[in-house]
């Protein structure tokens, strides 16, 4: 499941570990499966970001979350993923004649 959609399965994980001691410790054992692999290695930031906030997660202390929590939001790590860049003209108009020539 986690090749096919891993931030949604990360952040899921992430939510279940807090409230679920049977995820926290499956989580636990398997890590050597999941953090090179999406925390690491990975190519999108959003993955990498699901995978760091499942590691908070497993933090046992409850100040520490809300304090990493806190801080990321505060930052905006994806601010330039989510910002919306306006678009010239001259590209819109590139744009609509490669449309009409294929």
């Amino acid at each position: 499941m986690t090749d096919y959609c891993p931030q949604q399965c990360l952040e899921w994980l992430s939510t279940q570990v807090t409230r679920n001691k049977l995820a926290h410790t499956w989580v636990l054992q398997n890590m050597d499966m999941w953090v090179e692999t999406y925390l690491m290695a990975h190519h999108n930031i959003r993955v990498r970001n699901a995978a760091a906030m499942l590691l908070v997660a497993l933090v046992p202390n409850n100040n520490f979350r809300q304090a990493y929590r806190a801080t990321r939001s505060f930052m905006c790590p994806n601010k330039d993923v989510m910002q919306v860049r306006p678009v010239s003209p001259l590209s819109l108009s590139l744009q609509s004649e490669t449309l009409d020539w294929t």
